[in-house]
């Protein structure tokens, strides 16, 4: 599973990182070099100090002097302490009201000049603290806008979703949470988006399927009408006339119903609705069954159908669609040959496919007309036979959707349809 981190937060919290350590070096060289000025201005009055009692009191010893005041300021007490700790009670009280005679407090500098020094020091540090502070400050809020920012984004994408906008770039590169779910956000995008078009075309082949329907039908439901008023008209018709009247109402009939389940079938195919089986079975006995479906319709034109080269030959897909390819080809070869004619069905097996090629004596077929055999409702074109143009192209949707081919081939006074399966 994989794992995604906030990459930006992670960027955020390593610059305010850097800008809290920057800030504590930045105030560290302040404060040395504050502390470096103020060492002067002390140093500087004292040593002045110091010379005003040497001019005066020449008799006083240098290093004793020197002495005395490193020990005061060595000690970690404070002035209060030290007066108290260093001289006797006496000298202790006078230096006390020498500091009050001159305005000097408790938590005054002796040296005045290091006063502006101190307040000096204090502003900049607090200045620096505030710039370091709202540094911090700026840092965050940009990424609080940012993230903002995107998830305002991931809304409005949301409410286009929702109103079937798809075309949206919502691929992001990055790993963090948000990207995560912006590019979950695309699948699902890419989902309803592929449903929708399912849907769309779904609706598309079935209104096409209906103005198929409607529009082939009416040929072969016309003529079974008149007949049938025909024989509403005339009771006194003549018995053998009647029953030719009665035989053609219902091939015409049989031919509205051969026509209405194969263009339903070949609009399910269009609409992906079918799922094809993927099991082994005997090619032998697909093509038998096949042609002992069309033997009446093959009798009564004196045909037969001769079968070679399909014994012991396995084929994986499914059985009942296959041969439903099988028959619709069977049948256009049936249809398109002459009286007492020999249909034959040949099987040739190899390394590379199994083709099984139906051929027949009939009307050459053309160089125009085999680029156009296979399409819908073409052959209604130039026939008479109210089922032509839909057998093919449902043979061929069929065998497509398995992976094979159906081609044609008209030489020497023969049509040869030939279904590939590779393997």
């Amino acid at each position: 599973m994989n794992r995604y981190e906030n990459r930006e937060a992670k960027k955020i919290l390593f610059l305010m990182a850097l800008a809290m350590v920057l800030a504590a070096l930045c105030m560290g060289l302040l404060t040395i070099w504050q502390c470096g000025r103020m060492r002067e201005r002390e140093n500087a009055a004292v040593f002045a100090l110091v010379e005003q009692i040497r001019q005066q009191y020449p008799q006083v010893d240098e290093d004793t002097l020197m002495q005395t005041l490193n020990e005061v300021f060595n000690d970690d007490s404070t002035s209060s302490q030290r007066t108290d700790d260093t001289y006797d009670a006496d000298t202790a009280q006078e230096l006390r009201d020498l500091r009050e005679r001159y305005g000097i407090r408790e938590d005054d500098w002796a040296v005045a000049a290091q006063e502006p020094e101190e307040r000096r020091a204090m502003m900049l540090n607090v200045v620096f603290l505030l710039l370091a502070e709202g540094l911090i400050v700026v840092l965050f809020t940009l990424y609080l806008h940012r993230r903002k920012q995107r998830l305002d984004q991931l809304t409005l994408y949301m409410e286009r979703i929702s109103m079937g906008q798809y075309d949206l770039d919502l691929l992001d590169n990055s790993e963090d949470e948000l990207s995560n779910l912006k590019n979950q956000l695309y699948k699902i995008m890419i989902y309803l988006k592929e449903q929708a078009d399912r849907e769309r075309n779904s609706r598309k082949v079935l209104a096409d399927s209906v103005s198929d329907i409607s529009h082939q039908l009416k040929t072969p439901l016309t003529s079974a009408m008149i007949m049938l008023d025909n024989l509403t008209d005339n009771p006194d018709m003549e018995p053998a006339t009647r029953r030719k009247f009665i035989a053609e109402a219902a091939r015409q009939v049989d031919s509205m119903k051969w026509m209405i389940v194969s263009m339903l079938k070949l609009s399910r195919l269009d609409a992906g609705m079918i799922e094809f089986e993927e099991k082994e079975f005997s090619l032998d006995e697909m093509i038998a069954s096949g042609a002992e479906s069309l033997e009446v319709l093959a009798e009564l034109k004196g045909q037969t159908v001769e079968i070679a080269g399909a014994k012991g030959v396995r084929l994986t897909g499914d059985f009942r669609w296959n041969r439903e390819a099988f028959v619709n080809i069977l049948k256009n070869a049936i249809e398109h040959s002459p009286e007492g004619a020999k249909i034959a069905v040949n099987v040739e097996e190899n390394g590379v496919y199994t083709a099984i090629a139906v051929t027949n004596p009939g009307e050459p077929i053309s160089r125009e007309m085999e680029r156009q055999i296979f399409r819908r409702y073409y052959s209604a074109t130039r026939s008479a036979d109210d089922n032509a143009g839909i057998g093919l192209p449902l043979a061929k949707a069929i065998v497509e959707r398995q992976k094979g081919y159906l081609s044609v081939d008209s030489a020497d006074g023969k049509n040869t349809f030939t279904i590939k399966y590779l393997k």
